[in-house]
Order: structure tokens, then C-alpha cells, then sequence
């Protein structure tokens, strides 16, 4: 990573709840946004309308809410656009309500039940659109490194899944590969587990990749599963010959068939990473399964109990392995 030699520039500047909205992504085609509240390293909306309606709520006590943070870079037609860095889910609570997508009540404008914001008085429009935010802007663009630490930081005093850090490791070249595999993998990851909220598909990928490129490790099958730590580290490590990374997309196969078995509905990584890493390495062999292997294991684990009484997360992937193994005969 290239260290700046002078500090980032920072201007501030406060905007309308109206202005904000009339200029944020996504507008009507051949208009362009002035703010980008979509970009690829930030989450999905992931709160609740109830969430989102505090949000304007708070506004309206108010009259703000906390700061949020853009930086200044190109688009693809060179015009300079404001990209989200932190505060999207504020950002898209007062967008949403401005346009429609959710209800609050407003017992304050005479509406103790949920209305949408079409529905006040002009009047009381007004009020909601006159909210101001307060917008911190990089006037320099941040490199893929720099956006992936400040969202890191920004983070720390939130809960954010390892997928959503994945997720904002621009740079990866696993992420681009999980990209253009996405919409071959997803029906099988919704089957498996998790659903695409908050990236747990790309948790669920890079977990599985990590399983297949532990395969003939030193460290054996107790290196299959690892900390969310360790998984960040291997997700922005360089990448592998070209060989291994088109063996792991033809392994992928074996997540349809782990979809097909129907496993009782336990913690996802910590049940199918293992799975997978068994048929992987029990069940599959120069990109062909073993139907008779697969079919073994299909009956074992759809029987109840078979993954009773583990401890935590990373315990609980390697114990379902051994328990995997010793009882279809592999210990």
C-alpha cells in the first residue's frame, strides 16, 4: 500500500433531507447522481423499517443526524461523484422515507399510525425535507486499501459480519471470482444457508474456498476452518496457480449436493463447511462425485441428533467433521 505523503483533505458541508434525496443514486436513466450511496465495498440496506423510521425520527427531534462520510472520485463518464464511506443505512433511511418505501407513524403531525411520506400535509413535507445532514467529504479519492481501513474503523463500534468485511476488500481477486460465480452459486447457497443478507454468501464462498484450499495442508483436517481473522487474511492473500483456482470452481458442484441432502437447520458454516470438506475429501475425486459416498452420508446426517452437543463456533466444525468420519468408517 502507497503511503500518502500529505494527509487527507476534508471539507464539510450540510445539505437539505430534500436536496440529499433529489440527488442520490438510484435516479431516473441518464441522470446522474451527485451522491453514490451504492458503491461495492458497502453493505445491502440491512435494518428494519423500524429502524429506518428512528433515523427520520431522530431528525425531526433534532434536527440532524450524525455525520456521515463521502469520498470525491471519477465515474466512469468522468464526472466527480460523492461515493458513501460510512453512515449508508442513515443515509437510506431518509431516502426511502422521502420516496415512498416505508411508513412511520408521526403522532407529532397528527398520525399515531404509519403513513407514508405522501400522505402529510405539505406543511409537514416541508418539515421532513427542511432536516438537515451533515456530510463529512474526502476531497481526494481513497485507494481500495484506504476505503477497506476506514470502513473497518468505522466499524468498530457496530457489529459487522465477516462478509460485509469480505465484501469491502475491493482489491480481492477472490471477490471478483466469487462475482462472476454468483449467479451459478446463489440458488445453491440459499438452499445451504443464509440468504445474501449482509454477504453471508460471500462468508459461505469464502469459507468453502478456504476448506479446498486447506485440502492436503500440513496442518491435515484441522486446518479446514479458521477465525474470521484468518479467513480476511486468506481473502486478500495472492492468488494460487491458475490450475487451482479452476479445480476449485468445478468442486463448487458439491454444494448443490450438500442443498439436495436437506440437513437439519443448524449454524450454517460451522455444519456445511464440514460437509463439504468431507465429500471433498471421501466423496470426491478428478471433478466426479461418489454417488455411493454421497449417498451414505446423505443418510447419516439427515438422521436426528448426528450434530447434538458441540461447543463453539470453531470447535463445532471440526467435531461434526470427526464425528463425520468415525461414523462412516474414516477414522
Amino acid at each position: 500500500m502507497t503511503t500518502r505523503t500529505q494527509p487527507l483533505v476534508w471539507t464539510h458541508e450540510t445539505v437539505s433531507f430534500k436536496n440529499f434525496t433529489s440527488d442520490a443514486a438510484p435516479l431516473e436513466e441518464g441522470v446522474t447522481a451527485t451522491y453514490d450511496l451504492d458503491p461495492e465495498h458497502q453493505r445491502d440496506v440491512v435494518h428494519s423499517n423500524a429502524w429506518q423510521a428512528q433515523v427520520v425520527d431522530t431528525a425531526l427531534t433534532f434536527g440532524t443526524i450524525p455525520t456521515v462520510y463521502f469520498h470525491t472520485r471519477l465515474n466512469s463518464d468522468g464526472i466527480s461523484i460523492k461515493e458513501s464511506l460510512d453512515g449508508k443505512q442513515r443515509c437510506m433511511s431518509v431516502v426511502n422515507f422521502l420516496r415512498g418505501a416505508y411508513s412511520m407513524a408521526l403522532p407529532q403531525f397528527g398520525h399515531p399510525k404509519p403513513v407514508k411520506f405522501h400522505q402529510l400535509e405539505r406543511r409537514h413535507q416541508q418539515q421532513v425535507e427542511d432536516c438537515k445532514l451533515d456530510i463529512k467529504i474526502c476531497t481526494q479519492e481513497l485507494t481500495p486499501q484506504e476505503i477497506k481501513k476506514f470502513f473497518n474503523r468505522a466499524q468498530q463500534t457496530k457489529k459487522t459480519t465477516t462478509g460485509e468485511f469480505l465484501n469491502s476488500c475491493t482489491s480481492s481477486w477472490r471477490k471478483e471470482a466469487y462475482k462472476r460465480s454468483r449467479d451459478r452459486i446463489a440458488p445453491f447457497l440459499d438452499r445451504i444457508g443464509g440468504d445474501g443478507a449482509r454477504h453471508a454468501h460471500l462468508e459461505m464462498f469464502a469459507r468453502i474456498w478456504y476448506a479446498f484450499e486447506s485440502y492436503g495442508h500440513p496442518e491435515g483436517a484441522r486446518a479446514f476452518f479458521t477465525t474470521p481473522k484468518k479467513l480476511q487474511a486468506f481473502w486478500e492473500a495472492p492468488a494460487p496457480t491458475e490450475d487451482s483456482v479452476d479445480a476449485f470452481m468445478a468442486s463448487l458442484k458439491i454444494i448443490d449436493v450438500i442443498g439436495q441432502v436437506g440437513v437439519p437447520g443448524i449454524s450454517a458454516h460451522a455444519t456445511y463447511v464440514p460437509i463439504y470438506r468431507y465429500i471433498l475429501e471421501y466423496g470426491y475425486s478428478d471433478g466426479q462425485l461418489d454417488n455411493a459416498e454421497v449417498t451414505s452420508l446423505a443418510r447419516l446426517v439427515t438422521q436426528p441428533n448426528v450434530f447434538n452437543h458441540v461447543n463453539g463456533n470453531h470447535d463445532a466444525a471440526q467435531q461434526r467433521f470427526n464425528t463425520l468420519c468415525l461414523r462412516l468408517g474414516k477414522n
